[in-house]
């Protein structure tokens, strides 16, 4: 009888958790990882043979997440990290660090899974919203950190030894407009012409830096939308032919641009599959374009061809809410990140936890494997980017 009971509640239990849950056919929940009050953000560990996710809840506590058993994740450590916002990893030969960030930069060591160590917390120079770790051509290890009146440039090896680790900052480009400072950006490797680039979302829009040399950066492109005076993200193709943007309002859709000449105007391609959507994430992995959309949900979309993407896939932890759109709060999946090796994609969700999916026929991602350039957010550590 106690055996029944059991097996009654969590019949039950499940229901509801999947009548919650909607999704396209080709995606499978693989499970989730839950957490009350929800996450402000993860980083994947990219390494086969560390199945890790790095996450941050609303506590400002760092959970190491074992993802070995996606229907089961277990946390190895934690550690209490005050006044993070966003999360990098950053890997040194054999030691792996999370740098979290924020009003403070915290340098944590995971090395060890079940043994998170916090090796160091200073001030940050600027109280980042968004950071990306990035290995330069010349062999640095970077960390981009976006801020309210400036984007700067850190030097990853001294900020974990506790240096000086100010390598180069850049501001708003002049005219445009009373707001300053930028939301998100994303560096890669340009192999067309051999430079490292910078691409950044703020105030007046969206930029593209040449970096190659950081004490003299350069701009190279000012893509300047009249509907948009606040850049949220940038991210650009892995042959930086075109640039994935988002913009800092609701109902937004999501704007892809030629980035060919000095200034662009004008979109190639937009995409917005609710109206009432308002975008805060996106990753590229060509042909596909990961969104995340807040209560909206998990969008994969087909960006094969940009002046006509495409929805491809799409998960949603929770039925749309009945609120009108300017009225919502700012809950549910916030961002997205995907194991280059294997494919597994995780969605942060500020209501629920981490999600853990899987999309049909994407069983891991090589830029070389479509014949393009190896470049994603995922970096190598090791050779630097693909020259």
């Amino acid at each position: 009888m106690r055996t029944s009971l059991i097996s009654a509640w969590l019949f039950f239990s499940c229901l509801g958790l999947c009548q919650a849950q909607e999704s396209s056919r080709n995606v499978q929940v693989l499970g989730q990882w839950s957490m009350e009050g929800g996450l402000l953000a993860t980083v994947l560990d990219q390494d086969p043979n560390r199945p890790l996710a790095y996450t941050l809840d609303t506590l400002s506590v760092l959970h190491v997440v074992d993802l070995s058993d996606p229907a089961a994740p277990v946390v190895s450590s934690r550690v209490a990290v005050p006044g993070g916002h966003d999360l990098a990893t950053y890997v040194a030969e054999d030691r792996v660090f999370v740098i979290v960030a924020g009003d403070h930069l915290t340098v944590v060591e995971v090395s060890q899974a079940s043994q998170a160590m916090l090796l160091s917390q200073q001030p940050s120079p600027e109280p980042f919203s968004r950071v990306f770790a990035y290995k330069h051509s010349t062999g640095q290890a970077l960390l981009f950190g976006a801020g309210p009146s400036q984007a700067l440039a850190l030097d990853l090896s001294g900020l974990v030894t506790g240096t000086d680790s100010v390598k180069a900052s850049l501001s708003t480009p002049p005219h445009r407009g009373i707001l300053e400072g930028f939301g998100n950006l994303f560096a890669g490797f340009h192999p067309e012409t051999q430079e490292d680039r910078l691409f950044l979302a703020g105030a007046g829009g969206y930029y593209v830096y040449d970096i190659t040399n950081l004490e003299e950066p350069v701009l190279k492109t000012s893509v300047i939308s009249a509907a948009v005076q606040n850049g949220r993200a940038i991210v650009p193709t892995p042959d930086g032919a075109f640039a994935l943007t988002l913009a800092s309002y609701r109902t937004a859709p999501l704007r892809i641009f030629d980035l060919a000449g000095e200034v662009v105007k004008t979109a190639v391609g937009a995409w917005m599959e609710d109206w009432q959507a308002e975008l805060e994430d996106v990753r590229v992995r060509w042909p596909f374009a990961f969104v995340a959309g807040l209560e909206s949900g998990l969008y994969v979309i087909n960006i094969f061809d940009p002046t006509a993407p495409y929805t491809d896939a799409w998960f949603r932890p929770d039925p749309p809410s009945e609120t009108a759109p300017l009225l919502r709060q700012r809950q549910g999946i916030a961002a997205v990140n995907i194991r280059n090796h294997d494919g597994l994609i995780v969605a942060t969700d500020r209501t629920h936890g981490l999600w853990i999916l899987r999309l049909e026929a994407f069983g891991g991602w090589h830029g070389q494997n479509w014949g393009i350039p190896n470049v994603s957010d995922v970096q190598d550590w090791v050779n630097g980017p693909n020259q």
